[in-house]
């Protein structure tokens, strides 16, 4: 697959770059009208139409998984072990101050960093530990840290659904 030029008023898009987050209803309609298969300038591919993604999971030999695990982030390994503080930043903004360090991710292999048969192996041992029954036993955890999220909002003179609710759920969540 090969993506087409963007439209002339195209900005740029970088998944990994968290300013997008600011305005994502914006960033999103840029791709779906101004370049709906997309490679970014770290190289990763963004797609924003249903065709494309089917196209893309039959097409493993194209669109391969495995630069997630030989990058952080569209970032080189070499660049995060530098310490530049830009790619440190970068870092922190996605990470939302979870204590992960360079030597983490120099080691870490992922789910959705691997292909093939490694991919099928590693999913295997998620779906046991996410099966309906074990998801139906976790509710009443999931209700309780939702619950305390929601007093938290209620307490606050803001709330991010995204850092104090989508980020801190599935974490707690995993973690049990």
């Amino acid at each position: 697959m090969t993506a087409a030029p963007p439209t002339p008023n195209f900005t740029p898009f970088e998944p990994f770059e968290p300013t997008w987050r600011e305005s994502p209803l914006e960033a999103y309609e840029q791709l779906l009208t101004g370049a709906p298969a997309y490679r970014s300038p770290s190289g990763h591919w963004v797609l924003s139409r249903y065709q494309a993604v089917r196209m893309a999971l039959s097409s493993p030999e194209i669109f391969s998984s495995r630069c997630i695990d030989h990058e952080a982030l569209g970032i080189s390994r070499d660049a995060v072990a530098s310490g530049d503080p830009q790619v440190m930043a970068l870092l922190d903004a996605t990470f939302h101050g979870l204590a992960v360090t360079p030597a983490d991710l120099a080691t870490v292999h992922t789910v959705i960093g691997s292909d093939g048969q490694d991919h099928v192996r590693q999913r295997k041992l998620i779906d046991r530990a996410f099966s309906p029954n074990r998801v139906r036993a976790l509710r009443p955890t999931m209700d309780k840290i939702s619950a305390e999220c929601a007093a938290k909002a209620a307490d606050s003179d803001t709330f991010d659904a995204m850092t104090d609710l989508a980020y801190v759920l599935p974490q707690r969540i995993i973690g049990e």
